[in-house]
C-alpha cells in the first residue's frame, strides 16, 4: 500500500511539472488581410490569410454600427473564409476574427462593410480601348431595375457623366473619355434605392507637348519661357535643364523646376540663377515637362549665359573716425561720389568683431516708438557706439507694428511678416542678418522667425502661384543658431553674389521679387515730388573675415543727390568687401548716429521715430 501511494504522488508531481503545449496569447499569431464582400441580398463573404504557427481554428464575430460584437461561429485550422447569410437590415456591419487554441485567442483583425439589400457589383475591371474604356463587372443582385454608372474627373467632387443601364447588365463602354484621370462607380438600382458602389480608377495620359521661348538674361537669372500646349491629361512638373557648352540637357543633369505643377496654357517659366550658373560661361538650355506618361522636352534648344557679373562700386572713401570717440575696432567712412552720371552720398561704419570688445545688437522698443537719440541718451541701450534704423514697420498702427524680425541677445522681440497682399495675398520668406554668441555673422531667409530658416527664398512673385514655406520647402528648413538678428528685405548679397535682379515677367512684375517689395523700392520713383529719384537706403552686411558693416545712403534729393537703386546699393556694399548684405527700411527712416562724449550725434537722417534699431555696442 505504501508503494502504491508513493507511485501516485510521483505521477502527480510529474504532471505538475510537465510543460504546457498551449502557447500564451502573445505567441499565438492572428489571421491577416481580412476582406469583406457582399455576395447577394443576404450574404457577406469574409476572406483572410491564415496565421502562421499552430492554432485550432478561427472565430468569427459580428457587430452593428454600435460595435457590440457577438460570435457567429468558428472554422477549422486552414480554412480562410466564412459566409454570413443572416443579414436582412441595411446598414454598416463590423466583423472581426481571431485564431484560437482552446480558450486562448490571438489579437483580433477587424473590418467593416456597408450592407444593402441591393448587393453591389464586384470584380469591376477597366480595359483601355483604342478609343475609350470598357467596364465589366459581376452582377450580384436579383430584382434590380437598373445599373447606374457614374464618371468623376480627377480633382472634381461631383460626376460629369451618368449612364442608366438595363438590369442584369455587366458591361459598358465609355467612348467619350478623354486624357486624364477618372473614377468610375457602378451601382445596382431598385426604384429609388442604390447599392454601394464598385469603384475603379482609369488613368489615360500621353506625354506632354511643349516649346521654349526666347531666353531672357540678367546678372542673376537666365529665364526660359515655357509654352505647354498639351499637358497630356495631367498637370505637369515643368522647368528648364542645361549643360555647359554644347550638348543635350536632361532632367538627369542640371535642372530647375517651376514651383508648382501646371496645366496646358498656364503661364510658366524655368529659371537658372547665379547659384547654379557661373559668370563668363555659355550654356545650352531646353525646357521639359513631366506627367504620368513620362518626360518630354522642347525640340529646340537655346544658347545663353548670365550677363556680366555686377561690378563693385568703389568710390573714394574718407576716414572720418577721428571726428568721433571710437575704439580702434570701429572705423567710420563717408563719400560723395557718382555712378552712371548721378551723384550720391554714403556713410558706413565697419566693426572688427574678432577683438571681442564689440557686440551686434538688434533693438526693439516694446510698447512705444523711439528716436535713436532717445534710445541712447535715455539709457534704453547702453554703451552704444554706432546706431542705424532697423526693419520695416506699419506707421498706421499705434504703436507702430514691426514687419521685420527682431531677436536680441537670445530674446525674441518681433516676428518677420509672414504674408503680404500685392496682386493677391501671399506667404513670404524675407531676409534677416544675425550673429551667433561669438559675433560671427550670417544671412538667411526666414519664415516668421529663426526656427524656420533657409539659404534660398520662397519663390513667389506678384500674380504667381500661391506657395507656403514648410519644413522641406523651398529647401530643408533649419533652426538658425543666432544670438541677435534683424530682418529686412531684400537680401542684397549672398556668398558674394548679387542675389536679385529687375527682370520682369510677361505680366510686368519682377520675376525674382521673391520678398515682394513694392516696385518703387527697386529703382527710381516714377511720379510725385520724388520723380526720377531713389529712396534713401539703410543696409547692413559683413565681410569675408567677419567684420560687420552698417551703411546709409542719401536719396530723394534730400541733400542734392538722387540716390542709389537697390542694385547699385548691392554693388556699393560689394565694393567695400561685403560678401553678405541686407537692405533695411529706407526713405524717411534712414538714420545713422554715433555717440560722442556721451551724446547722440546724427551723421545722416532726420531722426524719424521707428520701431527697431541696429547698433554696434561695447561688449
Amino acid at each position: 500500500m505504501k508503494q502504491i501511494f508513493i507511485l501516485f504522488t510521483l505521477l502527480i508531481f510529474c504532471g505538475c511539472e510537465k510543460p504546457s503545449d498551449k502557447p500564451s496569447s502573445g505567441e499565438l499569431q492572428a489571421p491577416s488581410a481580412l476582406a469583406l464582400q457582399q455576395a447577394n441580398t443576404t450574404t457577406v463573404k469574409l476572406s483572410w490569410t491564415a496565421p502562421a504557427g499552430d492554432y485550432d481554428g478561427v472565430v468569427v464575430e459580428r457587430a452593428g454600427a454600435d460595435k457590440v460584437y457577438s460570435e457567429l461561429g468558428t472554422v477549422a485550422k486552414g480554412v480562410t473564409g466564412y459566409s454570413d447569410k443572416t443579414l436582412s437590415v441595411d446598414g454598416t456591419y463590423w466583423y472581426r476574427i481571431a485564431s484560437y487554441i482552446g480558450s486562448t485567442k490571438s489579437a483580433y483583425v477587424e473590418a467593416s462593410i456597408l450592407y444593402s439589400k441591393l448587393p453591389p457589383p464586384t470584380d469591376l475591371v477597366l480595359e483601355k480601348l483604342a478609343s475609350g474604356v470598357k467596364l465589366t463587372w459581376k452582377d450580384n443582385c436579383t430584382g434590380e431595375t437598373n445599373y447606374v454608372v457614374r464618371r468623376t474627373p480627377d480633382g472634381n467632387s461631383s460626376y460629369d457623366k451618368e449612364q442608366i443601364l438595363d438590369a442584369n447588365t455587366t458591361t459598358w463602354t465609355d467612348a467619350s473619355v478623354s486624357k486624364g484621370k477618372y473614377t468610375y462607380q457602378v451601382m445596382a438600382k431598385k426604384n429609388l434605392d442604390l447599392s454601394a458602389p464598385a469603384t475603379a480608377v482609369f488613368e489615360n495620359y500621353s506625354k506632354p507637348v511643349l516649346s521654349i521661348g526666347s531666353l531672357s538674361s540678367s546678372w542673376f537669372t537666365v529665364s526660359a519661357p515655357i509654352t505647354l500646349s498639351d499637358d497630356g491629361g495631367d498637370k505637369c512638373e515643368v522647368g528648364v535643364c542645361w549643360v555647359e557648352g554644347s550638348g543635350t540637357p536632361t532632367v538627369d543633369g542640371s535642372h530647375a523646376a517651376y514651383p508648382v505643377k501646371v496645366a496646358a496654357g498656364e503661364y510658366c517659366f524655368g529659371n537658372a540663377t547665379n547659384r547654379e550658373l557661373e559668370y563668363g560661361k555659355t550654356y545650352t538650355f531646353r525646357v521639359y515637362a513631366r506627367n504620368g506618361a513620362g518626360v518630354s522636352y522642347s525640340s529646340a534648344t537655346r544658347s545663353g549665359s548670365l550677363s556680366a557679373e555686377p561690378a563693385a562700386i568703389t568710390p573714394s572713401w574718407t576716414d572720418i573716425t577721428s571726428s568721433y570717440s571710437m575704439p580702434s575696432s570701429v572705423k567710420i567712412y563717408s563719400t560723395a561720389s557718382s555712378v552712371d552720371g548721378r551723384s550720391f552720398k554714403a556713410w558706413y561704419a565697419i566693426a572688427d568683431m574678432s577683438k571681442g570688445d564689440l557686440e551686434f545688437r538688434a533693438i526693439h522698443k516694446d510698447g512705444e516708438l523711439a528716436l535713436p537719440s532717445a534710445m541712447i541718451t535715455g539709457g534704453a541701450v547702453s554703451d552704444v557706439l554706432v546706431m542705424i534704423n532697423g526693419g520695416y514697420f506699419e506707421m498706421s498702427a499705434s504703436p507702430y507694428a514691426s514687419y521685420s524680425y527682431v531677436y536680441d541677445r537670445g530674446v525674441h522681440k518681433a516676428n518677420q511678416v509672414s504674408s503680404l497682399t500685392r496682386v493677391q495675398t501671399y506667404s513670404v520668406t524675407r531676409g534677416a542678418m544675425g550673429v551667433d554668441k561669438n559675433q560671427v555673422p550670417s544671412i538667411k531667409w526666414i519664415a516668421t522667425n529663426k526656427d524656420r530658416a533657409y539659404d534660398v527664398p520662397l519663390p513667389v512673385y506678384n500674380g504667381g502661384p500661391g506657395l507656403t514655406a514648410t519644413a522641406s520647402f523651398p529647401e530643408q528648413a533649419e533652426s538658425w543658431d543666432i544670438w541677435s538678428a534683424i530682418g529686412g528685405a531684400p537680401v542684397l548679397l549672398k556668398d558674394g553674389k548679387v542675389c536679385f535682379d529687375h527682370m520682369l515677367t510677361s505680366a510686368g512684375r519682377y520675376m525674382n521679387n521673391f520678398e515682394l517689395l513694392q516696385d518703387d523700392i527697386y529703382g527710381p520713383m516714377t511720379s510725385g515730388s520724388y520723380a526720377n529719384s531713389r529712396p534713401q537706403r539703410t543696409a547692413i552686411g559683413y565681410t569675408a573675415d567677419g567684420k560687420i558693416v552698417l551703411m546709409v545712403t542719401d536719396g530723394r534729393n534730400v541733400s542734392g543727390t538722387p540716390g542709389l537703386s537697390l542694385y547699385e546699393l548691392a554693388r556699393l556694399m560689394k565694393g567695400i568687401g561685403c560678401v553678405g548684405a541686407l537692405n533695411l527700411d529706407g526713405g524717411g527712416s534712414t538714420t545713422m548716429c554715433v555717440v560722442k562724449n556721451g551724446e547722440c550725434k546724427t551723421i545722416y537722417g532726420n531722426g524719424r521715430k521707428v520701431r527697431s534699431f541696429v547698433a554696434i555696442t561695447k561688449k
